[in-house]
């Protein structure tokens, strides 16, 4: 299931979104990853791969968070958290 979280006030942002689903099967991948290399791997080594996607939308991957698998990414001036949870791949707005 994908959910987007966002305020009724303000306008979305289409990079934001673009982003979003452009790297839901990237995200995926390196989510069941991390479930099998949790402890091995720096969490910050699972930006690089995330990063080509990213700079195509003039995102940028801030910091990668383990707990739900996710990451912070800045885009249009705002911040936005995307996470990955067993049945739910999703993002919201949080600065």
């Amino acid at each position: 299931m994908i959910t987007i979280n966002r305020s009724l006030r303000e306008k979305p942002s289409k990079a934001a979104a673009e982003f979003f689903a452009a790297a839901k099967r990237m995200v995926s991948a390196l989510s069941a990853r991390w479930c099998e290399e949790v402890g091995c791997e720096n969490i910050e080594d699972y930006k690089t791969p995330l990063e080509p996607i990213a700079s195509r939308f003039g995102v940028t991957i801030v910091k990668m968070i383990k707990r739900p698998f996710g990451c912070e990414f800045t885009v249009d001036g705002r911040v936005y958290r995307l996470s990955v949870r067993f049945t739910e791949y999703s993002y919201k707005r949080i600065g």
